[in-house]
């Protein structure tokens, strides 16, 4: 080995290790170690330690260190008094410590392992920077995985000093979502002066449970437990389970069919996905609630996401050309129309070569149905067998143009439960997909508007199906497969149709036009500047209420730079000249410094509406929004909220909220809350 003395450089290197400090190197005769004082420096590959002192023995690879002791790596740093470090084999130990990487912070009386894997006891561990309110733990042991994840044992969960839950361990991901532990209180004038609290802890690995408590003067308490997990079995497994429940004493109302709300009532909803492996996966969904008002009355912000709840489950196996799929759904309330199934299995062979160009593709399926009306009387119960086989030929006649013939059969066999009969329908099909692509680039250069060339894809497609019903069900057939109102064009092959119910045939051509704007992206490849779609059917065989031109759908996306967003969707009826539905938004936003947005519903002759929502950063830890909607024809805001967010040492957010509710409706016209967030692990 060789040393090298130097100053004023005064630099050591052996086996890779460089060692610099503020003053001349020493070597120890004694221990046989070079001493490096003052703002003393160690780099070994991708490690840096930082002392007052360190002494490095040669022969054995070890470095002590002495004196704000600080070893990073990246964006990783460990703090300590006292420190040892084995160069060779990578390991550490460190007392009187103090780590993080800006989402964990841990502070403790010792410290050993490598960068890659630390083991802590006696430490205590913060989400965020440490201060006198922090939601911290104290643990009695804990392992770092730099950058991944941290493991502990012992956990007492506290509020600044004072402890108010204990979990036996915890397991979590640095970038995971913190938990939620949140009071508040508020005044609606439907519900009442408000106080709540809601909170979930971790129970164990991957799980963790709480609930909520809602206390309404006007209304009574509301309960309800919260169960989130996201487990390591099989491929994975997440989910959510939350629900709610009161003994409602206030101003019930009707429901949708215009009953008396009951005064018990609640709400459970759980989703779940699993990925078994081999293929296999699993999905569910449920939704029960009381009554058609019990979420809007009581967790609005939800009911606003889904106002038609549905409850499935389904479990597919998909290996090769196969899938099969064993799929259910159930309707746990009395207020909707849920055609049922109890359940349905089904098998589908996808799409395959058969020879001389050809692909095939086929599926049968079995199902149970049910439907209940849900003002009563006797249900629609019915067995039923499905089976689809079709042929296709793709050709590319030229650079651009694809053609596929289609051919196929359908053959639906239904035994209905209430007549008593079994009949069968057969369906034919032939047709042809027709597509084009073209594209055209023009030299069109703004720096303002970050254009670099100007790309315009042009995709013309047309879909021909003639649908013969080459047979018939018989009278009375158990209509439950029915059309369902849809702001798209309806599928028209008849592998997808579901509204097998519909008699008659179906003989239709539909015309697509799709145009895409890009341009060049200055990070790598192309970025969208608009996405624009245009179509409709012409039907040669309207059946009983259609007409021979369908509505016109135009689907427009404008992405022109990275701060304005518009998004549109019209239908316009051709044959009496008039627009019959419009929906449109336009986003602006300048960062992370404000957003407005602006948006707008019409529906001819029964709605419109405008509304804009504002939002803006006032200091680093708050925000302001503010938000409006416009009825044109009734002439009012339905709709006025004002409120501000405050963000308190990344742990605690602080909400205000005022609203003013207009026109009838179920909720009350005045609601003002104030809310606490604590975020923790």
């Amino acid at each position: 080995m060789v040393l090298a003395a130097l100053t004023p450089a005064k630099a050591a290197e052996t086996e890779g290790v460089e060692l610099v400090s503020e003053f001349p190197l020493v070597y120890d005769d004694r221990t046989r170690e070079v001493v490096a004082t003052g703002e003393a420096r160690l780099f070994y590959g991708d490690w840096v330690l930082r002392a007052q002192e360190i002494r490095f023995n040669q022969e054995t690879g070890l470095a002590t260190a002495s004196g704000g002791v600080v070893v990073s790596r990246d964006d990783f740093r460990l703090v300590g008094d006292l420190g040892r470090f084995w160069i060779r084999e990578r390991r550490l130990e460190l007392e009187n410590f103090t780590v993080g990487d800006g989402r964990f912070y841990l502070r403790g009386q010792r410290v050993e392992g490598t960068l890659e894997e630390l083991t802590f006891s006696r430490a205590e561990l913060f989400r965020g920077e440490p201060h006198g309110l922090a939601l911290s733990a104290s643990v009695r042991e804990a392992v770092l995985i730099p950058g991944d994840r941290v493991r502990a044992r012992g956990v007492t969960l506290r509020i600044g000093a004072v402890p108010f839950f204990h979990v036996p361990s915890l397991n979590e991901p640095l970038d995971g979502r913190p938990r939620v532990f949140r009071v508040g209180a508020g005044f609606q004038s439907d519900l009442g002066a408000i106080l709540t609290g809601e909170i979930r802890l971790p129970v164990a690995e991957g799980l963790e449970a709480g609930g909520a408590v809602e206390l309404m003067t006007k209304r009574g308490l509301l309960l309800g437990p919260r169960v989130d997990y996201e487990l390591e079995w099989g491929e994975g497994v997440e989910g959510t389970l939350q629900g709610g429940w009161i003994r409602d004493r206030g101003d019930r109302g009707v429901d949708l069919l215009g009953r008396s709300v009951p005064r018990q009532r609640g709400f459970v909803e759980w989703r779940h996905w699993q990925d078994i492996g081999g293929g296999l996966d699993l999905a569910a969904s449920l939704s029960y609630w009381s009554d058609s008002a019990v979420v809007r009355d009581f967790r609005r912000s939800r009911f606003r996401e889904n106002q038609d709840p549905e409850s499935f489950a389904e479990a597919r196996w998909a290996t090769g050309p196969w899938a099969v799929t064993l799929f259910t759904r159930v309707a746990p309330g009395d207020f909707q129309v849920v055609p049922e199934r109890l359940p349905e299995l089904r098998a589908d062979l996808l799409p395959t070569p058969l020879g001389g160009g050809l692909w095939q593709q086929a599926y049968a399926s079995a199902g149970r149905l049910r439907e209940k009306p849900p003002a009563g009387g006797a249900a629609l119960r019915a067995d039923r067998l499905d089976f689809y086989y079709g042929l296709q030929r793709p050709w590319t006649p030229g650079p651009g143009i694809t053609l596929i013939p289609v051919a196929g059969t359908r053959v639906i066999r239904t035994t209905s439960a209430g007549l008593g009969e079994t009949g069968t329908r057969w369906l034919g099909e032939l047709g042809l997909d027709a597509s084009l692509r073209a594209e055209r680039i023009f030299p069109v250069e703004n720096e303002l508007w970050r254009i670099d060339g100007i790309r315009h894809i042009f995709e013309p497609r047309l879909e021909y199906r003639y649908q013969p019903e080459l047979r018939s069900g018989p009278a009375g057939w158990p209509a439950m497969d029915r059309p369902v109102f849809r702001t798209h064009l309806e599928p028209l092959g008849l592998d997808r149709i579901r509204s097998i119910d519909t008699p008659g045939e179906l003989h239709t051509a539909r015309l697509v036009l799709d145009n895409r704007i890009q341009t060049r992206s200055r990070d790598h490849g192309s970025r969208d500047l608009a996405r624009i779609s245009l179509g409709g059917d012409l039907r040669f065989s309207p059946r009983p209420g259609e007409r021979d031109f369908s509505w016109l759908h135009l689907l427009g996306e404008l992405y022109p730079a990275d701060w304005l967003t518009l998004e549109g969707l019209y239908r316009y009826d051709p044959e009496v000249g008039a627009l019959q539905e419009a929906a449109g938004r336009v986003t602006v936003r300048d960062g992370d410094h404000w957003t407005a947005s602006l948006g707008g519903q019409y529906l001819r002759r029964q709605l419109q509406q405008y509304d804009l929502f504002v939002e803006t950063r006032i200091t680093e830890v708050l925000r302001a929004f503010g938000g409006v909607r416009y009825d044109v024809r009734a002439r009012r805001f339905n709709e006025t909220v004002v409120g501000l967010r405050q963000n308190l040492r990344q742990q605690w957010l602080l909400s205000y909220e005022v609203g003013f509710l207009e026109g009838p409706r179920r909720e009350g016209s005045f609601q003002f809350r104030i809310g606490v967030d604590f975020l923790g692990f």
